[in-house]
């Protein structure tokens, strides 16, 4: 496809002598922006500025020319030519990358933390993938003013916002510190994020024993667990495939048995129907408790619409329960609730809901759990 393009614009230079010597300046251009690339690779800063002032002879009113002149004068040591070039470049637009950053840094010199902050938000909605640029990040919210001005950029829910909340299960600790911080500081000043958004964080915290920063930044940022300390009580997420985080509701797989979540006037209802001769998991989520003593309830029906003591809960601090409690049910409310205490040697815990042998259907509803005082 590419080779008959050019082929085509070969044949129709030809034909229009004007369009051939705007083309062969083209392609000119285009080559001395591939040359100038290759030496940077090549760790020839000086080759790079001669081609780049070539650049901004052939093509001086292109932002790119002037952002090369600027960026291979700063990587030979002229500092004043570089800033002189990067006015050009800004003046002619701030589409470059490379011209936000520079900027970005020279605030940041300038102690000009409004700018900075412009600058950055600015370059990470250009650029989302430098997110992952330890470098660039450290200038972007390596001070707390920076990570203050961040945070009041990050509350106007910018397009770079899932990334910068999501790329953190191979970051290094101090990102995801410095992460965490502008969450919190988002939270004091009344922007949530969410669960989902900042349930991946949360999650990578936990898995580096970090468990009090978790519980800070869940407690901050998931205002529905002070409801209930299970994300999503009312199963509007627990479908297979949407478990975001050990942190949401999972489903283990089993093939004995069949469960789907199905709308209903009260919330959403977990139908599970298991062929099983024994107990089996089929609802489970990693909770942050503090040390001290739970009430779980929940309410189940069979398929006759009966209550149901199929249902079993377990509370443990590895993936699978030890042991499974019934629990007891208020014959007034018909509320099943079965009362657990938090090892405060556990850094976190699993809850998990069972299902007991036995025939038909069960429909498991208005979940929750609260501290018992």
């Amino acid at each position: 496809m590419a080779l008959a393009a050019y082929s085509g614009l070969d044949r129709f230079a030809a034909e229009h002598p004007t369009f051939a010597n705007r083309y062969a300046e083209a392609l000119m251009v285009q080559g001395l922006q591939v040359a100038i690339r290759n030496a940077e690779l090549d760790g020839k800063p000086a080759e790079a500025l001669r081609l780049a002032k070539l650049h901004i002879d052939r093509d001086p009113m292109e932002p790119e020319s002037a952002e090369l002149l600027g960026r291979y004068r700063l990587a030979t040591g002229d500092t004043s030519g570089a800033e002189a070039a990067m006015l050009v470049a800004g003046g002619q637009g701030w589409r470059r990358p490379f011209t936000q950053l520079y900027w970005m840094a020279r605030a940041i010199e300038l102690q000009d933390d409004r700018v900075a902050t412009l600058r950055a938000d600015a370059l990470l909605r250009q650029s989302p993938d430098l997110i992952d640029n330890p470098q660039v990040m450290a200038m972007i919210d390596g001070t707390e003013q920076a990570r203050e001005g961040l945070a009041a950029r990050a509350a106007l829910n910018p397009p770079w916002l899932p990334t910068y909340l999501k790329n953190v299960e191979t970051a290094p600790l101090d990102q995801v510190v410095r992460r965490m911080d502008v969450l919190l500081r988002m939270a004091r000043n009344g922007h949530i994020a969410g669960c989902e958004q900042t349930g991946v964080m949360v999650q990578r915290l936990v898995l580096i024993n970090a468990t009090n920063e978790a519980r800070a930044l869940r407690n901050a940022q998931c205002p529905e667990l002070a409801r209930s300390m299970v994300f999503d009580p009312a199963f509007k997420t627990a479908e297979q495939g949407r478990n975001f985080t050990l942190l949401a509701w999972q489903l283990p797989q089993n093939s004995d048995v069949t469960q789907y979540i199905r709308p209903d006037s009260s919330g959403n209802v977990l139908e599970v129907e298991s062929s099983s001769p024994a107990i089996v998991n089929v609802l489970q989520q990693m909770v942050l408790p503090v040390s001290g003593r739970y009430r779980v309830q929940w309410r189940a029906l069979d398929s006759d619409g009966h209550d149901s003591a199929r249902v079993r809960i377990g509370w443990s601090c590895g993936h699978q329960p030890d042991s499974w409690y019934a629990g007891s049910m208020d014959p007034r409310s018909h509320v099943w609730s079965s009362d657990v205490t938090v090892d405060p040697q556990c850094p976190f815990n699993w809850i998990s809901l069972a299902l007991a042998p036995g025939q038909g259907s069960v429909s498991i509803r208005a979940f929750g759990v609260s501290k018992v005082n």
